[in-house]
């Protein structure tokens, strides 16, 4: 609808530095998860409480981001007569042109690779520690002679999951 890319080319600059700021936080994300694997894969504490602490870092800035990311989706929503949450990158793109889309293409296209290989890596991440514990409760199970202890549980006597990381939250 030619009123509807009117509107997305109103908000064009705002949502290309918003999309630059996701693709360095993300990326910093992403950095602070590869240490934590080649730091867990080495057996390196102090290099994994580094990249851990990053990790940490980096993702409770990622929260400001997203508070941007919603009043920004909420925004384009007014404008567009649109739920916020159908203000996806794939139904914007499609209202855009030129070095615009080709922008919001090329930074939608890394960060869906940035969030596969942080999604990736977590559940290797997550593999090793599974596998660590396993080792630790075996050793620990010799030595005491008892049966296994079974699953890890949270202080509120949920089963423990594992952390995946962040995804991208534009949606398709």
């Amino acid at each position: 609808d030619r009123v509807d890319a009117v509107t997305v080319a109103q908000f064009a600059d705002e949502l290309l530095a918003h999309l630059r700021d996701e693709t360095a936080s993300l990326g910093a994300i992403l950095a602070a998860v590869r240490g934590v694997h080649v730091a867990m894969r080495d057996w390196n504490d102090e290099a994994l409480r580094t990249s851990l602490e990053a990790e940490a870092r980096e993702l409770e800035s990622s929260s400001v981001l997203q508070k941007r990311r919603r009043q920004l989706q909420d925004r384009l929503a007014l404008a567009l007569h649109l739920a916020p949450d159908e203000v996806t990158l794939g139904r914007l793109i499609p209202l855009t042109n030129g070095g615009v889309r080709e922008s919001l293409d090329r930074m939608w296209s890394g960060l869906k690779e940035m969030s596969a290989e942080t999604v990736q890596l977590n559940r290797q991440n997550a593999a090793l520690i599974g596998q660590s514990m396993a080792i630790a409760r075996g050793v620990v199970e010799r030595l005491a002679r008892v049966a296994g202890t079974g699953e890890s549980y949270t202080a509120g006597g949920a089963r423990a999951g594992t952390h995946v990381g962040p995804l991208i939250q534009w949606g398709a």
